[in-house]
């Protein structure tokens, strides 16, 4: 008979003080995820995995427990953090512009937000640090660049945008490169989210009259 060897590996257990816990959905979503990738046949009812797989699923990083959020507070509207408890805020950016829709990145090191700080009339996409260094503008657009979205890899963001007339949704590489527009239609598509995997983006759209949600590879 042959036989079944099944080799799963998954990295990003329980750590320290301050940082998160991965939860046993999670454990059993990467698991299933290495199972198919490797050529396995995955059994929801025993949770496990049968045939002939080596695989290692990729490590889902520890979730950041501090909340990053805009304020007004200072009389403009900029990027703070703060502890999942409420303690320790801390501005991250000073600017006379409006600073808002602020999203991590998944290992938790960046946070991408929406700025029309170069007071142009217009908004675009930056990037910085968690602890709001290495600032980095992505877009630089007339139109309305506006609630950013990482990439469970971290290597796109996905926003929308007003830059050809009406709201479309576009993705851009996580240095600002290779932009690409993935809807074209009339009316408002936005707040783009993606799957899990990557594969997919979820937003909401008015293209039929009414807000509804769709979602696209």
């Amino acid at each position: 008979m042959r036989s079944v060897l099944a080799l799963l590996v998954v990295a990003g257990l329980l750590a320290s003080c301050g940082a998160g816990v991965t939860s046993e959905a999670d454990q059993l979503h990467d698991l299933r995820v290495a199972c198919l990738q490797g050529g396995g046949a995955w059994n929801p009812t025993t949770s496990a995995c049968n045939g002939h797989v080596q695989a290692t699923p990729t490590p889902r990083p520890l979730v950041d427990t501090r909340i990053a959020f805009e304020s007004g507070r200072d009389g403009d509207y900029d990027i703070y953090v703060m502890d999942a408890d409420g303690g320790n805020v801390q501005q991250l950016t000073d600017d006379p512009g409006r600073d808002s829709g602020p999203a991590w990145s998944p290992d938790g090191t960046r946070i991408a937000f929406s700025s029309d700080r170069d007071r142009d009339r217009d908004q675009d996409i930056y990037v910085m640090d968690s602890d709001g260094g290495n600032l980095q503008q992505l877009t630089d657009d007339p139109g309305f660049d506006a609630d950013p979205a990482w990439s469970p890899g971290g290597t796109q963001i996905a926003f929308g945008s007003d830059r050809d007339g009406d709201w479309d949704i576009y993705v851009i590489d996580a240095d600002g490169g290779n932009l690409q527009q993935i809807t074209d239609v009339p009316g408002r598509d936005d707040g783009p989210a993606w799957s899990p995997d990557g594969t997919r983006i979820v937003f909401y759209s008015d293209r039929d009259g009414d807000h509804e949600i769709y979602v696209m590879d």
